[in-house]
């Protein structure tokens, strides 16, 4: 899997949140997760969605 991190935030009840978006393969909740820039891995413990794509219409 290959994904680009466009945002985190600190949740005071569940630590940090990580933003992923995916360019290539999948990821699953408990799939482990490695930071290229720091070797460091994590596990996904929850793995939601987001669509932000605009829908265009003509006229």
């Amino acid at each position: 899997m290959q994904a680009l991190i466009f945002d985190s935030v600190y949740n005071p009840f569940r630590g940090i949140e990580t933003y992923f978006r995916i360019m290539s393969g999948r990821i699953s909740k408990g799939d482990r997760i490695k930071f290229m820039a720091t070797g460091k891995e994590y596990n996904a413990d929850e793995v939601g969605a987001s669509n932000s794509s605009k829908n265009h219409e003509s006229t």
